[in-house]
């Protein structure tokens, strides 16, 4: 099973996104029918009003913020520096990748430095000031390294693989190789993605090509891409598979996502299951269940393909409180998060701010025509977001 697929947010055994695109506008229609277009609908007036729009193709990702710019990934191959007051396009930059016209990735960018570095098949950086090419990293081993979200930490980029079971570490400045280190190795192929990194690890979920689906979470050393550990989920059915989807990092414990619903609590040191922070529906998923989590504080969010995003308290070890989504299935895409909301992409395309403070829905928006996809990148006062149609700037 080759894993060198279109769409690396994508449900592991088809290679699809979980609902696909066609499907989600469609679905969108259905369900939303009377809403105005971009329209938010909520409790808190001011949140998810339009300040701009870029036309533009498609734009998949997380874009960046450095406090004056935010930066797309363009479906047309290319990254686009934006004023966030304004809107106004301030350069645009060829990827140079070789990806075809219908494949893309969902890497998205982040800030390192005076640096923008982005996702293509490869990971390419730009100057910030101008969007001049800065460097560009190609894996020798392995593949695809700018297809799965990465991170920055302390002037190293940390990012996955498709298809290798491969880890890379890249120094942010100089597009040089710290190391790369081949962790899971499996004949029907092993994507490496959603990639967590503090001083102390490098923590990444995969899931491999068997039939049912294997996986869990690999732990590296951050400076030395020394392995540390592998954690595999207990193995489901074909229809409620055992992979790895999302992990997050806090205290002494990596929070991994399963398949299967459930979330990991792995120990730090070996990779041991210390608890588990059970699925949201008893009844297991059909398909298996797209749980992306973040952290904030001490309370452990996660959205889900059940239609309810969660809260649970990692100090208590319980669920503080659940709310039905407004707009249906998570598309899980990975969430982003401040102080005040999570901020969830949904199957049909809208963008919701739940309240991290409270059992609330803050507001919802979106354009069943235009769909939002993948993930919001945050600023001061407000969110940005790509769509099937270019980049928006919303209120938060």
């Amino acid at each position: 099973m080759a894993w060198r697929v279109g769409s690396p947010r994508h449900d592991p055994r088809t290679g699809s996104r979980p609902i696909a695109l066609a499907a989600a506008v469609a679905l969108g229609a259905m369900l939303l029918g009377s809403c105005g277009l971009l329209e938010p609908n909520g409790v808190e007036s001011g949140g998810g009003q339009v300040l701009w729009h870029v036309t533009d193709s498609a734009a998949f990702g997380q874009p960046a913020f450095d406090g004056a710019t935010a930066y797309f990934t363009s479906k047309g191959r290319s990254v686009v520096a934006v004023d966030a007051s304004s809107g106004a396009v301030r350069w645009r930059a060829p990827t140079g990748g070789t990806l075809g016209p219908t494949t893309h990735t969902d890497a998205g960018c982040v800030i390192a430095g005076e640096l923008v570095v982005c996702g293509d098949d490869d990971i390419v950086a730009f100057r910030r000031a101008d969007g001049g090419f800065a460097w560009r990293y190609h894996a020798n081993v392995g593949f695809g390294p700018g297809f799965f979200p990465f991170r920055e930490h302390a002037g190293v980029i940390y990012a996955g693989s498709q298809g290798s079971g491969t880890l890379y570490a890249v120094d942010a400045a100089t597009g040089s190789e710290r190391w790369v280190t081949r962790a899971i190795a499996d004949t029907a192929g092993v994507n490496v993605f959603a990639i967590n990194v503090d001083d102390d690890i490098v923590a990444a979920a995969f899931v491999t090509g068997d039939k049912p689906l294997r996986g869990g979470v690999v732990a590296l050393d951050p400076k030395t891409g020394a392995l540390r550990w592998v954690a595999y989920f207990p193995v489901g059915t074909f229809d409620a598979p055992g992979g790895g989807f999302d992990c997050a990092l806090w205290a002494d414990v990596v929070l991994g996502s399963s398949l299967d619903a459930s979330v990991y609590a792995l120990d730090r040191t070996t990779g041991a299951i210390r608890w588990v922070v059970p699925p949201i529906k008893i009844a297991t998923p059909q398909r298996g269940d797209f749980r992306p989590v973040v952290v904030v504080g001490a309370t452990l969010f996660s959205a889900s393909t059940s239609e309810t995003v969660t809260a649970y308290d990692l100090t208590r070890r319980q669920e503080a409180w659940r709310v039905a989504s407004p707009e249906g299935s998570s598309s899980g895409a990975p969430l982003s998060a401040d102080e005040g909301a999570v901020y969830v992409v949904h199957a049909n395309g809208r963008l919701v701010a739940y309240s991290t403070t409270g059992r609330s829905v803050r507001w919802h928006v979106g354009d069943p025509l235009n769909p939002f996809i993948g993930t919001a990148g945050i600023g001061i006062d407000r969110v940005f977001i790509g769509s099937t149609a270019g980049f928006w700037a919303l209120s938060k």
